[in-house]
């Protein structure tokens, strides 16, 4: 089924918030949804156990999934900072690093947004 006019949805933000809006998106599999989201690493950190790491009662990998996993449809990208936005032009720009040497500049356009 080829969709002429998707809704571009930009998540800005892995967090607990950003990655239960990608994995319902996920679920509906609706092609009209083309989903994007930005978040400065490329891991989810369950941050309510971090105690239990620190006492040695569970491993480190036991809290820390790779977003890509996840959220598998999506479009994933990884964002050092922000360098300009526009909600009423539909646009966000932004510096991805890869490393102190590698950058590129990155703008998205979108239908909606969340943040």
């Amino acid at each position: 089924m080829v969709v002429a006019d998707k809704t571009r949805v930009l998540i800005l933000g892995g967090g607990f918030g950003g990655l239960y809006a990608a994995l319902q998106l996920e679920k509906l599999r609706d092609p009209r949804f083309e989903v994007t989201v930005v978040n400065r690493e490329n891991f989810f950190l369950f941050t309510p156990m971090l105690h239990e790491i620190a006492a040695s009662d569970l491993d480190l990998t036991n809290i820390v999934n790779p977003v890509r996993k996840m959220i598998r449809r999506a479009i994933f990208s990884v964002a050092t900072w922000t360098r300009s936005t526009s909600r009423a032009n539909k646009w966000w720009s932004h510096t991805a690093s890869i490393d102190t040497h590698i950058r590129s500049n990155m703008t998205i356009s979108f239908s909606r947004s969340a943040l």
